[in-house]
Protein backbone atom coordinates (compact mmCIF):
# COMPACT_ATOMS: atom_id res chain seq x y z
CA UNK A 1 0.00 0.00 0.00
CA UNK A 2 1.37 3.37 -1.06
CA UNK A 3 1.56 5.86 1.82
CA UNK A 4 1.46 9.49 0.73
CA UNK A 5 2.67 12.35 2.94
CA UNK A 6 0.01 14.19 4.90
CA UNK A 7 -1.04 17.58 3.61
CA UNK A 8 -0.33 19.20 6.98
CA UNK A 9 3.38 18.58 6.38
CA UNK A 10 3.23 21.39 3.80
CA UNK A 11 1.34 23.90 5.93
CA UNK A 12 4.13 26.46 5.68
CA UNK A 13 3.34 26.69 1.97
CA UNK A 14 -0.39 27.29 2.40
CA UNK A 15 -1.17 30.84 1.27
CA UNK A 16 -2.58 33.24 3.88
CA UNK A 17 -6.37 33.34 3.94
CA UNK A 18 -8.21 36.60 3.36
CA UNK A 19 -11.94 37.20 3.51
CA UNK A 20 -13.37 38.41 0.21
CA UNK A 21 -14.00 42.14 0.61
CA UNK A 22 -13.64 43.24 -3.02
CA UNK A 23 -10.44 45.22 -2.44
CA UNK A 24 -7.99 43.93 -5.06
CA UNK A 25 -8.14 40.59 -6.88
CA UNK A 26 -9.14 37.38 -5.08
CA UNK A 27 -8.45 33.73 -5.83
CA UNK A 28 -10.16 30.52 -4.76
CA UNK A 29 -8.61 27.18 -5.63
CA UNK A 30 -11.29 24.47 -5.79
CA UNK A 31 -9.27 21.34 -6.54
CA UNK A 32 -8.06 19.83 -9.84
CA UNK A 33 -7.44 22.89 -12.07
CA UNK A 34 -10.56 24.73 -10.91
CA UNK A 35 -10.09 28.37 -9.91
CA UNK A 36 -12.32 31.35 -9.21
CA UNK A 37 -10.73 34.75 -9.86
CA UNK A 38 -12.69 37.88 -9.02
CA UNK A 39 -12.68 41.49 -7.98
CA UNK A 40 -15.48 43.70 -6.70
CA UNK A 41 -17.23 43.82 -10.11
CA UNK A 42 -16.38 40.70 -12.11
CA UNK A 43 -15.71 36.98 -11.72
CA UNK A 44 -13.97 34.39 -13.88
CA UNK A 45 -13.92 30.64 -13.34
CA UNK A 46 -11.26 28.37 -14.85
CA UNK A 47 -11.92 24.66 -15.57
CA UNK A 48 -14.82 23.94 -13.14
CA UNK A 49 -14.87 20.35 -11.87
CA UNK A 50 -17.20 19.93 -8.91
CA UNK A 51 -19.18 16.75 -9.67
CA UNK A 52 -16.23 14.42 -9.00
CA UNK A 53 -17.76 11.19 -10.47
CA UNK A 54 -15.11 8.91 -8.93
CA UNK A 55 -12.03 7.49 -10.65
CA UNK A 56 -11.72 8.49 -14.30
CA UNK A 57 -8.44 6.80 -15.24
CA UNK A 58 -7.43 3.32 -16.37
CA UNK A 59 -10.08 1.15 -17.99
CA UNK A 60 -12.80 3.45 -16.62
CA UNK A 61 -11.57 6.13 -19.02
CA UNK A 62 -12.91 4.10 -21.95
CA UNK A 63 -16.08 2.55 -20.51
CA UNK A 64 -17.43 4.75 -17.70
CA UNK A 65 -20.11 7.31 -18.52
CA UNK A 66 -20.14 10.61 -16.64
CA UNK A 67 -22.40 13.63 -16.34
CA UNK A 68 -22.53 16.81 -14.28
CA UNK A 69 -24.14 16.64 -10.84
CA UNK A 70 -26.34 19.78 -10.57
CA UNK A 71 -26.73 19.41 -6.80
CA UNK A 72 -22.98 19.12 -6.17
CA UNK A 73 -22.42 22.13 -8.43
CA UNK A 74 -25.07 24.21 -6.65
CA UNK A 75 -23.57 23.27 -3.27
CA UNK A 76 -20.08 24.26 -4.44
CA UNK A 77 -21.25 27.62 -5.75
CA UNK A 78 -23.08 28.29 -2.48
CA UNK A 79 -19.94 27.44 -0.52
CA UNK A 80 -17.99 29.88 -2.68
CA UNK A 81 -20.66 32.51 -2.11
CA UNK A 82 -21.27 33.23 -5.79
CA UNK A 83 -24.57 33.36 -7.64
CA UNK A 84 -23.38 35.00 -10.85
CA UNK A 85 -20.19 34.37 -12.81
CA UNK A 86 -19.26 36.46 -15.84
CA UNK A 87 -17.06 33.96 -17.65
CA UNK A 88 -16.03 30.31 -17.59
CA UNK A 89 -12.75 29.73 -19.41
CA UNK A 90 -11.45 26.30 -20.35
CA UNK A 91 -7.79 25.48 -20.82
CA UNK A 92 -8.85 22.28 -22.64
CA UNK A 93 -11.71 19.79 -22.73
CA UNK A 94 -10.70 16.67 -20.81
CA UNK A 95 -13.44 15.64 -18.37
CA UNK A 96 -11.61 16.87 -15.26
CA UNK A 97 -11.50 20.36 -16.78
CA UNK A 98 -14.72 20.65 -18.77
CA UNK A 99 -17.34 18.20 -17.50
CA UNK A 100 -19.19 20.73 -15.34
CA UNK A 101 -18.73 23.84 -17.49
CA UNK A 102 -22.21 23.91 -19.13
CA UNK A 103 -24.09 23.28 -15.88
CA UNK A 104 -22.04 25.88 -13.96
CA UNK A 105 -22.66 28.35 -16.80
CA UNK A 106 -26.42 27.73 -16.71
CA UNK A 107 -26.60 28.10 -12.92
CA UNK A 108 -24.61 31.36 -12.95
CA UNK A 109 -25.58 32.95 -16.32
CA UNK A 110 -21.92 32.75 -17.40
CA UNK A 111 -20.53 32.82 -20.93
CA UNK A 112 -18.30 29.88 -21.86
CA UNK A 113 -14.97 30.65 -23.56
CA UNK A 114 -12.74 28.00 -25.12
CA UNK A 115 -11.86 25.92 -28.16
CA UNK A 116 -14.23 24.58 -30.81
CA UNK A 117 -14.42 21.37 -28.76
CA UNK A 118 -15.44 23.46 -25.74
CA UNK A 119 -18.27 24.96 -27.80
CA UNK A 120 -19.56 21.47 -28.62
CA UNK A 121 -19.52 20.56 -24.92
CA UNK A 122 -21.52 23.71 -24.24
CA UNK A 123 -24.06 22.93 -26.96
CA UNK A 124 -24.43 19.33 -25.80
CA UNK A 125 -24.97 20.62 -22.27
CA UNK A 126 -27.90 22.77 -23.39
CA UNK A 127 -26.25 26.19 -23.51
CA UNK A 128 -27.56 28.95 -25.78
CA UNK A 129 -25.41 30.02 -28.72
CA UNK A 130 -25.15 33.58 -27.39
CA UNK A 131 -23.45 32.18 -24.27
CA UNK A 132 -20.70 30.43 -26.28
CA UNK A 133 -17.53 32.23 -27.41
CA UNK A 134 -14.92 30.32 -29.40
CA UNK A 135 -11.33 31.51 -28.97
CA UNK A 136 -8.09 31.07 -30.92
CA UNK A 137 -4.43 31.88 -30.38
CA UNK A 138 -4.03 35.45 -29.04
CA UNK A 139 -7.76 36.05 -28.64
CA UNK A 140 -8.29 38.86 -26.13
CA UNK A 141 -11.37 39.18 -23.95
CA UNK A 142 -12.27 42.16 -21.73
CA UNK A 143 -14.44 41.44 -18.69
CA UNK A 144 -14.79 44.41 -16.38
CA UNK A 145 -11.27 45.39 -15.34
CA UNK A 146 -9.89 42.01 -16.45
CA UNK A 147 -8.25 41.42 -19.81
CA UNK A 148 -7.66 37.78 -20.73
CA UNK A 149 -5.41 36.71 -23.59
CA UNK A 150 -5.45 33.09 -24.80
CA UNK A 151 -2.23 31.51 -26.09
CA UNK A 152 -2.07 28.14 -27.81
CA UNK A 153 -0.08 25.66 -25.75
CA UNK A 154 0.28 21.89 -25.40
CA UNK A 155 -0.86 19.24 -22.96
CA UNK A 156 1.61 17.45 -20.74
CA UNK A 157 2.91 14.51 -22.82
CA UNK A 158 1.20 11.24 -21.93
CA UNK A 159 3.32 8.15 -21.15
CA UNK A 160 4.66 6.79 -24.42
CA UNK A 161 2.72 3.53 -24.18
CA UNK A 162 -0.60 5.42 -23.98
CA UNK A 163 0.01 8.04 -26.67
CA UNK A 164 -1.19 6.04 -29.71
CA UNK A 165 -4.57 5.54 -28.01
CA UNK A 166 -5.06 8.88 -26.27
CA UNK A 167 -3.71 10.99 -29.13
CA UNK A 168 -5.40 9.08 -31.95
CA UNK A 169 -8.21 11.63 -31.90
CA UNK A 170 -7.96 14.88 -29.96
CA UNK A 171 -10.96 16.91 -31.17
CA UNK A 172 -14.65 16.63 -30.30
CA UNK A 173 -16.68 16.42 -33.52
CA UNK A 174 -20.32 16.69 -32.39
CA UNK A 175 -22.23 18.23 -29.49
CA UNK A 176 -21.46 16.19 -26.37
CA UNK A 177 -24.72 15.42 -24.58
CA UNK A 178 -24.09 13.68 -21.22
CA UNK A 179 -23.99 11.08 -19.94
CA UNK A 180 -21.13 10.07 -22.22
CA UNK A 181 -17.95 8.04 -21.84
CA UNK A 182 -15.05 9.88 -20.25
CA UNK A 183 -12.96 9.24 -23.37
CA UNK A 184 -15.39 11.40 -25.39
CA UNK A 185 -14.07 14.44 -23.51
CA UNK A 186 -11.08 14.75 -25.81
CA UNK A 187 -8.39 17.35 -25.27
CA UNK A 188 -9.54 19.79 -27.96
CA UNK A 189 -6.26 21.73 -27.88
CA UNK A 190 -4.69 23.52 -24.90
CA UNK A 191 -4.70 27.22 -24.03
CA UNK A 192 -2.62 28.98 -21.45
CA UNK A 193 -3.92 32.42 -20.42
CA UNK A 194 -2.62 35.77 -19.30
CA UNK A 195 -5.11 37.49 -17.00
CA UNK A 196 -4.32 41.19 -16.69
CA UNK A 197 -5.86 43.53 -14.13
CA UNK A 198 -4.81 46.98 -12.88
CA UNK A 199 -3.81 45.29 -9.60
CA UNK A 200 -1.59 42.61 -11.20
CA UNK A 201 -1.19 39.89 -13.83
CA UNK A 202 -1.68 36.13 -13.54
CA UNK A 203 -0.43 33.48 -15.96
CA UNK A 204 -2.56 30.30 -16.11
CA UNK A 205 0.13 27.88 -17.25
CA UNK A 206 0.12 24.54 -19.02
CA UNK A 207 2.33 21.71 -17.84
CA UNK A 208 3.36 21.10 -21.45
CA UNK A 209 6.42 22.78 -22.93
CA UNK A 210 5.36 24.59 -26.10
CA UNK A 211 7.06 26.62 -28.82
CA UNK A 212 4.79 29.63 -28.34
CA UNK A 213 6.76 32.55 -26.86
CA UNK A 214 6.60 32.58 -23.09
CA UNK A 215 4.03 34.93 -21.59
CA UNK A 216 5.87 38.16 -20.96
CA UNK A 217 5.81 39.75 -17.52
CA UNK A 218 3.38 38.06 -15.17
CA UNK A 219 3.34 38.83 -11.45
CA UNK A 220 2.03 35.38 -10.52
CA UNK A 221 1.70 31.95 -12.13
CA UNK A 222 -0.90 29.24 -11.47
CA UNK A 223 0.74 26.11 -12.84
CA UNK A 224 -0.96 22.73 -13.19
CA UNK A 225 1.35 20.03 -11.81
CA UNK A 226 -0.82 16.90 -12.07
CA UNK A 227 1.05 14.25 -14.05
CA UNK A 228 4.44 15.94 -13.76
CA UNK A 229 5.54 13.10 -11.50
CA UNK A 230 5.78 11.03 -14.68
CA UNK A 231 8.20 13.52 -16.26
CA UNK A 232 11.94 13.80 -15.63
CA UNK A 233 13.56 16.40 -13.39
CA UNK A 234 15.10 17.91 -16.53
CA UNK A 235 11.62 18.34 -18.03
CA UNK A 236 10.34 20.07 -14.88
CA UNK A 237 13.39 22.34 -14.75
CA UNK A 238 12.75 23.51 -18.33
CA UNK A 239 9.04 24.00 -17.64
CA UNK A 240 9.90 26.03 -14.53
CA UNK A 241 12.19 28.26 -16.58
CA UNK A 242 9.71 28.86 -19.41
CA UNK A 243 6.57 29.26 -17.31
CA UNK A 244 7.92 31.07 -14.25
CA UNK A 245 11.41 32.51 -14.64
CA UNK A 246 11.13 33.97 -18.15
CA UNK A 247 7.79 35.68 -17.38
CA UNK A 248 9.54 37.13 -14.28
CA UNK A 249 6.85 35.91 -11.90
CA UNK A 250 7.22 36.58 -8.19
CA UNK A 251 4.60 34.14 -6.92
CA UNK A 252 3.74 30.52 -7.84
CA UNK A 253 0.49 28.71 -7.08
CA UNK A 254 0.62 24.95 -7.70
CA UNK A 255 -2.71 23.52 -8.92
CA UNK A 256 -4.10 20.13 -9.99
CA UNK A 257 -2.26 18.40 -7.14
CA UNK A 258 -5.22 16.73 -5.41
CA UNK A 259 -6.73 13.29 -5.89
CA UNK A 260 -9.56 13.89 -8.35
CA UNK A 261 -11.59 10.83 -7.32
CA UNK A 262 -12.26 12.36 -3.91
CA UNK A 263 -15.48 14.38 -3.54
CA UNK A 264 -14.85 18.00 -2.65
CA UNK A 265 -16.45 17.59 0.77
CA UNK A 266 -13.71 15.13 1.76
CA UNK A 267 -10.25 15.91 3.04
CA UNK A 268 -7.96 16.52 0.03
CA UNK A 269 -5.08 14.13 -0.64
CA UNK A 270 -2.14 14.20 -3.02
CA UNK A 271 -2.66 12.72 -6.47
CA UNK A 272 -0.19 9.87 -7.09
CA UNK A 273 3.38 11.16 -7.23
CA UNK A 274 2.35 14.80 -7.12
CA UNK A 275 3.94 15.35 -3.70
CA UNK A 276 7.30 14.63 -5.38
CA UNK A 277 6.58 17.41 -7.87
CA UNK A 278 5.63 19.77 -5.04
CA UNK A 279 8.97 18.99 -3.34
CA UNK A 280 10.87 19.64 -6.57
CA UNK A 281 9.06 22.93 -7.27
CA UNK A 282 9.73 24.09 -3.71
CA UNK A 283 13.41 23.26 -4.17
CA UNK A 284 13.58 25.11 -7.50
CA UNK A 285 11.82 28.15 -6.04
CA UNK A 286 14.26 28.23 -3.11
CA UNK A 287 17.09 29.03 -5.54
CA UNK A 288 15.51 32.44 -6.21
CA UNK A 289 15.26 34.69 -3.15
CA UNK A 290 12.47 36.88 -4.54
CA UNK A 291 10.21 33.96 -5.55
CA UNK A 292 7.35 32.79 -3.29
CA UNK A 293 5.64 29.43 -3.79
CA UNK A 294 2.28 28.27 -2.45
CA UNK A 295 0.19 25.12 -2.29
CA UNK A 296 -3.39 26.46 -2.24
CA UNK A 297 -6.01 24.39 -0.44
CA UNK A 298 -9.52 23.79 -1.83
CA UNK A 299 -12.05 26.45 -0.78
CA UNK A 300 -9.40 28.73 0.66
CA UNK A 301 -9.89 32.41 -0.24
CA UNK A 302 -6.75 34.43 -0.76
CA UNK A 303 -6.06 37.89 -2.03
CA UNK A 304 -4.13 37.40 -5.23
CA UNK A 305 -3.28 41.09 -5.65
CA UNK A 306 -3.90 43.96 -3.21
CA UNK A 307 -5.52 47.21 -4.36
CA UNK A 308 -3.24 49.10 -6.70
CA UNK A 309 -2.77 52.03 -4.35
CA UNK A 310 -1.35 49.74 -1.62
CA UNK A 311 1.17 47.94 -3.86
CA UNK A 312 4.82 48.84 -3.48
Amino acid sequence: MKILPELKNYSEYFPPEHEFDGDGVFFNYIGANSMLIRDRKSSIMIDPYFSRPGRIVGLRYFVKKVEPNPTAIADALKKLGVEKIDAIMLTHTHADHALDAPEVAKQTSATLYGSHSAMLIGKGGGMRDDKLFEVADKTRIDIGDFRITFYESVHLPFPRVARPILNSKTEIDDPLEPPVRIAEYREGGWFKMLIEHPCGTLHISSSGIDSNPAVIKADAVAITIGGLGLRTEKYRELLFEKSILIPQAKTIYMTHWDKMANPLDQKPEFLGRTHMVVNHFIEMASRHKDLSIYLPIPWQTLRLFPPKETRK
